[in-house]
């Protein structure tokens, strides 16, 4: 695996605005109709940054951080995510045109299938995020304020945060082909953040702004271009949405379009901490060591004891996450970082070798490091009895 060599890329194939949500007429069997895209409008938009520099472990890095595999973030979901990441790398592969998957991929059973691409479009997704200068994620189901109905509704996967913006996100990973990615991604618009645009997150809090994504995996495309293109689909929202009829938070939340912004920022940034502290396996008492541990320097960094096997590019890795002391300590005195400048400025993890050639760092924006470290591989043929 090349260390560093951002060629490979993903394009931002398809961007559309969305002006106006519709429904159908209901009828007496469907008395409660899905919003349609039929009878929305979408506006096409010019593209917002064409294609987005890959580095192939930064991204492998950030499907580890996404954790999709439960509701509830924790070391279990992390652990249940490497998996499916590690399933997902045997097809894919780095080259100088794009991120390549195999025409393989499409052997699988659809069940399969899906979960796979869900993986990826949501790490893909988190990339594109950071591209676009955002810095804190949360999962939006932790940070949303339950409806009283009682009823399970459909919800965006993520809230991301950066100065002056927070935005709910739906990440799709499913579709061989762009027009395939479009379609799942206003769907997945229409139907999951549209609705959740319309609810209050904890403290009032509305988002700003609404994005679902649609991840194409273009086995036929030749040499020559892009095998992955990502479709998108956005509105901004401003002032906030009237609360949702049939969603009304267990108590009572008014659209407040004076609520600043830095308590949204302060609010994700929190939920960002607090996954990462569950995915780091910290518990209340591992906290207040790690803070009287003066032994230890504030670049030292607190190492996740759970390690994640991957075969990248036919090697074997290992992947964990850790966090600097200094961060974590901060952070118990109400002291949040600002977001790490070398990060902000690349819009993206960036990816540092060890002293060890061995070993490799990826550093997200968050502070938070996914780090990696080849492995001896053994003859799978040889084995002692």
């Amino acid at each position: 695996m090349k260390l560093g060599a951002p060629a490979s890329k993903v394009a931002l194939a398809h961007v559309e605005m969305c002006t106006m949500v519709g429904r159908p007429p209901s009828t007496s069997k469907k008395l409660k109709s899905k919003y349609s895209i039929s009878y929305s409008r979408f506006n096409r938009m010019p593209k917002l940054h064409g294609t987005m520099p890959v580095d192939y472990i930064g991204l492998v890095a950030a499907m580890v951080r996404t954790a999709a595999a439960g509701k509830v973030v924790s070391v279990t979901s992390t652990t249940a995510t490497s998996f499916l990441a590690d399933s997902v790398l045997q097809y894919l592969s780095s080259t100088a045109h794009g991120v390549s998957i195999s025409q393989d991929f499409h052997e699988l059973k659809d069940f399969v299938g899906t979960a796979y691409t869900g993986v990826l479009g949501a790490g893909l997704c988190y990339m594109w995020m950071l591209h676009d200068g955002y810095v804190w994620k949360a999962h939006y189901e932790e940070i949303v304020i339950a409806h009283g109905s009682g009823k399970a509704v459909p919800e965006p996967d993520f809230v991301f945060a950066k100065t002056g913006d927070i935005a709910i996100v739906e990440s799709k990973g499913t579709g061989r082909k762009l027009v395939s990615a479009v379609t799942a991604a206003k769907n997945g618009y229409l139907h999951q953040v549209e609705p959740g645009a319309r609810r209050a997150l904890h403290g009032g809090i509305f988002a700003s702004r609404g994005y679902a994504f649609g991840t194409a995996l273009n086995t036929t495309i030749g040499a020559g271009s892009s095998c992955i293109e990502m479709a998108c689909i956005f509105r901004n929202y401003s002032p906030p949405p009237k609360a949702l009829a049939g969603c009304k938070p267990s108590v009572p939340v008014a659209p407040n379009p004076h609520q600043p912004l830095s308590a949204g920022l302060q609010l994700v940034r929190k939920a960002n901490y607090a996954e990462l502290y569950r995915q780091l396996g910290l518990d209340s008492k591992q906290i207040a060591s790690v803070v009287q541990s003066l032994h230890q320097g504030d670049q030292t960094l607190f190492q996740s004891p759970h390690r994640f096997r991957l075969m990248i590019d036919g090697e074997a890795w290992t992947a964990w996450l850790a966090l600097p002391f200094g961060i974590i300590r901060g952070i118990e005195r109400g002291q949040y970082p600002e977001a790490l400048a070398e990060a902000q400025r690349a819009r993206g993890p960036t990816v540092v070798g060890g002293q060890d050639p061995s070993l490799i760092f990826v550093n997200f924006p968050d502070h938070s490091r996914v780090l990696f470290r080849k492995e001896e591989t053994r003859d799978p043929h040889i084995s002692a009895e």
